[in-house]
């Protein structure tokens, strides 16, 4: 019970960050647009 806990804690966490990595990148090139048009 508690290993099954402890995973999908893991799981979680790691589709976070991976969700908080997209999200920084798709700001970066949304601020390098941005750039670009001024």
């Amino acid at each position: 019970m508690r290993q099954m806990v402890a995973e999908t804690a893991t799981a979680l966490f790691f589709r976070i960050i991976s969700n908080r990595r997209t999200f920084n990148s798709m700001r970066i090139d949304r601020e390098l647009i941005q750039v670009k048009d001024g």
